[in-house]
């Protein structure tokens, strides 16, 4: 009889002994960092993976404090601080940084769970060490970023290489015009009429000045270090300005295209550079004029509110594929739709700079083969 009690007895004692081996194989065995503390923050047990990590050799770890593994708690850090942090990871855990024995920093995976044992509680922490899934992360961004980097130097060669041969276009049409002139005068000034002479002075004249446009263009807008301090700003009445700029580009056309300016009969203030804004509505009004079939109407309309001016210059033309409007203001961008019309791609950029410059905003309203309105805000004076 007793000596069945003992083997009755030993019985548990060995399953006990073995279920623990067992238990401590697990925990040896897992890839991630398993370890047990008190309150304090006191480590009562490390499985293997937990002591290679944070660098250290056998029991070293056993009554050492959770402080000396993670840097962002002091050695003499409060419990207040122990607990927020336990707060912090407990659950689905967080990113933090560890600490090794030799004082390496690396980035680790820190996850905590709470068990009560015989009215006390205790801590079961799961680390993960991500140095190289940090590493691995940084490679992968690294070759987005140069991704991105090749696709934006392949997109400014193209974009070079359209502008080359936009401007190539552009200088070509000029110059071949002032050497058809030119060969005129040469060849039969002797015998051409005062008044055909005029004419091809005119048409001479004309050329040049739309050269030193395209390059003042290209030197505008090539100008990365342009404040707005450099502005020549005065105080005009916009609607005196805007209906100027109409008629002279009504002469210009000689009348062969529909310009409507619709005003407020009232004088709008506002304190701008006279030629750089010029340049900027003589873009969009050309634009509305090139981009629109023969006989449409360009309008531009100048309105007041809130202590500010709008203008809005609008066309029944060919209107802006939607998928080009996020970078029309850029330089050298141009829709996808304009075909063999000619351009740099500059002038709505020049219009944008322009506007930046003077504290105001240019914004875009297309419509496939309806027409494009542009409406500029613009700070007014004397509100």
């Amino acid at each position: 009889m007793s000596h069945r009690n003992v083997t009755d007895m030993a019985n548990p004692q060995q399953e006990l002994e073995t279920s623990k081996q067992l238990l401590e194989a697990i925990l040896d065995n897992l890839v991630d960092g398993i370890l047990t503390f008190d309150e304090k923050g006191v480590i009562q047990l490390v499985n293997r993976a937990g002591v290679y990590i944070f660098g250290y050799e056998g029991d070293e770890l056993i009554g050492q404090n959770i402080r000396i593994l993670i840097p962002s708690l002091a050695n003499d850090a409060s419990q207040k601080e122990l607990k927020e942090l336990l707060k912090q990871v407990s659950g689905l855990g967080d990113e933090l940084e560890g600490q090794r024995k030799d004082g390496r920093i690396f980035p680790m995976y820190f996850a905590v769970s709470e068990v009560n044992l015989d009215h006390q509680k205790v801590y079961t922490a799961i680390i993960q060490d991500f140095t190289e899934r940090k590493f691995m992360e940084a490679q992968v961004w690294e070759k987005e970023r140069l991704n991105i980097e090749l696709e934006k130097e392949r997109g400014l060669r193209d974009v070079k290489n359209s502008f080359i041969s936009m401007m190539s276009h552009d200088l070509k049409t000029p110059l071949a015009a002032i050497r058809l002139a030119s060969s005129m005068l040469r060849n039969y000034g002797d015998r051409s009429s005062a008044e055909e002479k005029e004419e091809t002075y005119d048409t001479i004249d004309q050329q040049v000045e739309h050269l030193t446009e395209l390059i003042n263009d290209v030197m505008i807008i090539s100008r990365q270090d342009f404040t707005g301090a450099e502005l020549d700003r005065e105080i005009i009445d916009l609607e005196t300005y805007c209906r100027d700029i109409i008629e002279e580009l009504q002469l210009a056309y000689r009348m062969k295209r529909t310009l409507n300016f619709n005003g407020t009969d009232r004088r709008i203030e506002a304190l701008i550079d006279v030629k750089m804004m010029r340049r900027a509505l003589t873009n969009l009004l050309t634009n509305a004029i090139k981009y629109s079939p023969e006989g449409a109407p360009v309008n531009m309309e100048l309105a007041y509110a809130d202590c500010q001016a709008i203008i809005k210059i609008s066309d029944h033309g060919i209107g802006i594929p939607q998928e080009d409007l996020p970078r029309l203001f850029e330089p050298f961008s141009r829709a996808s739709n304009v075909g063999g019309i000619p351009g740099t791609g500059l002038g709505l950029a020049i219009a944008k700079q322009a506007m930046d410059l003077h504290g105001g905003s240019i914004t875009v309203a297309s419509e496939l083969g309806k027409g494009t309105t542009f409406t500029i805000i613009l700070p007014a004076e004397d509100c």
